[in-house]
């Protein structure tokens, strides 16, 4: 294994003169002008750090126009640090046929750089431009490995993203070497600082391992690079959903910060990342919006709550450092899981949730040619328990409607808050008379619920619409022309006098858009059946 590393480890990742710089890089014997004389020899790195010195980033407030001049303001760590990133950007900057895994390495090491960075803010005795620089190399083993051998590695990247697995864990089971150890042996030979080497020997350990590394002024450090690397995960990486996870717990046990920092920590980042983006050639368009980001994490959280990925399993193909900490793993998906589909107030699923299970639903339906109903139902004159009785009892309703819902519908049907006063129900194989009963045991139960808050005890009545209809008619338009059927159907719920339900099939015009040509079964009240309504 030794002679394939160091064969790899001579690769030339770096260009000399950044290599002689982190070198010179905590040697105490070095001085400033003997860095400045190395930096001169490369006119282009200089003039990028003269860019980057006089930019907003340092906001220095006097013109630099020297290397030297530099040295002196900035400090000899944080030119370092930035020549560093300039040569890591020129040596990611590949345009052959695996441009794309080339920027994403970039652009993941650049946010490790950052969050390290922002992180030793808050660690008086950690400088910002060592953690700067460790946070930067801690993955450039990855780039040696995509230079040297991109064969090999490549098709481990592809592998970790198809089978949603970090990349370290597929690097362990198909190559004699991980890109982690290639990382420590180039820090080894740049002649980086031990503490150094060990932040980035430790960057996949286990969080419970990690939480216990603190004997030392420097043992922070590793703490910081972890945190870092989840973070670079998050935003350029393959599994951003078990990054997010990490990221969660790391927050509480190794920074010790409350977990809902991590919103915080990640929005910071973000912030840096678009100051920073044009100095150091970062393509943010690599990134989606934050929204995008956080509903990819939970997506993929979603999908390893309902696997065995976190199981237990003797037959794991690789030795998984993921198993090792899957019990508190497994817990942070359940609660992230949670957190990103229950409304709050309501307990109910939220509608991102149900956006979501709906596409699923109907896409096995059509498979199997069953219907889809939908019942819409809005609590009757809700603005008025608002403004009569103020909002904290107008919430007491909206959770106690919720909950009856959930407890009256069947056990494969779902219910979710809409949105205000709205609620959805999805029901799978039911036929209209069915769908017409299951929204009039709704609407009793509903009105005989008693609703007590603050002394006060009050009932509420609901008006439902629903519709119904068979996904292979018109797979592309049926989610879009059930909800404006449904809605349709409750608009004359409202309409001829609440308290009522209002069920309809399913019918298309010509353009794929949905009306209701037929006669629509409806109750009332007393549950007996009313005269046909026509829309």
């Amino acid at each position: 294994m030794q002679a394939k590393l160091a064969h790899i480890s001579r690769l030339p990742s770096l260009p000399t003169v950044a290599v002689q710089v982190v070198q010179a890089f905590s040697d105490p014997d070095v001085g400033v002008q003997e860095i400045a004389q190395i930096l001169r020899t490369d006119p282009a790195i200089t003039g990028k750090i003269l860019q980057a010195a006089n930019s907003s980033r340092f906001a220095t407030g006097r013109q630099i126009s020297d290397i030297h001049r530099a040295l002196m303001i900035l400090g000899k760590k944080v030119v370092s640090s930035l020549a560093l990133s300039f040569s890591l950007a020129e040596a990611s900057m590949n345009n052959g046929p695996h441009v794309e895994y080339f920027k994403s390495f970039w652009l993941q090491s650049f946010v490790q750089g950052l969050t390290s960075e922002l992180l030793a803010e808050s660690e008086p005795s950690i400088s910002n431009g060592e953690a700067f620089t460790v946070g930067l190399l801690a993955s450039v083993g990855r780039l040696a490995m995509l230079k040297g051998m991109s064969d090999d590695y490549i098709p481990c990247v592809d592998a970790a993203l198809e089978l949603g697995l970090p990349v370290h864990e597929i690097e362990t089971e198909r190559l004699p070497f991980t890109s982690t150890e290639v990382s420590v042996d180039l820090l080894g030979q740049w002649k980086l600082p031990e503490y150094f080497r060990a932040a980035v020997e430790l960057q996949h350990t286990p969080t419970s391992a990690m939480s216990q590394v603190f004997d030392s002024q420097d043992s922070r450090m590793p703490h910081i690079v972890a945190v870092a690397v989840a973070v670079g995960e998050y935003f350029a990486g393959g599994q951003r959903g078990l990054a997010l996870a990490r990221l969660y717990e790391m927050m509480e046990q190794l920074l010790e910060r409350p977990a809902s920092g991590v919103d915080e920590l990640l929005e910071d980042v973000r912030k840096r990342l678009e100051e920073n983006a044009s100095l150091f050639e970062i393509d943010l368009a690599q990134l989606g919006t934050p929204m995008e980001l956080l509903a990819d994490a939970m997506q993929q959280l979603s999908f390893l709550a309902a696997t065995s990925v976190l199981e237990e399993d003797p037959q794991q193909r690789a030795p998984s450092e993921l198993m090792e900490e899957n019990g508190r793993l497994r817990k942070r998906v359940a609660e992230l899981t949670r957190q990103s589909s229950i409304d709050p107030l309501t307990s109910v699923f939220n509608r991102a949730y149900f956006s979501r299970r709906i596409g699923e639903e109907i896409a096995v339906a059509s498979i199997q040619s069953e219907s889809i109903g939908l019942l819409i139902a809005d609590v009757d004159r809700f603005k008025q328990v608002n403004d009569t009785y103020g909002h904290l009892m107008g919430d007491a309703v909206l959770r106690e409607v919720a909950q009856t819902l959930q407890n009256t519908i069947r056990g494969n049907d779902f219910v979710a808050r809409f949105g205000g006063e709205e609620f959805v129900v999805l029901v799978r194989s039911a036929d209209l008379d069915g769908l017409v009963a299951l929204g009039e045991r709704l609407r009793e139960a509903v009105a005989s619920t008693q609703i007590e808050f603050d002394g006060l005890t009050i009932s509420v009545t609901i008006s439902v619409g629903g519709a119904l209809g068979l996904p292979t008619d018109r797979p592309h338009r049926f989610e879009e022309s059930l909800f404006a059927s449904a809605d349709a159907s409750l608009y004359s719920a409202k309409n001829s006098g609440r308290n009522r339900v209002i069920v309809g099939p399913l019918e298309f015009t010509g353009d794929g858009g949905a009306v209701m040509e037929r006669p629509r079964r409806s109750s009332d009240a007393n549950g007996s059946p009313t005269p046909t309504i026509e829309v």
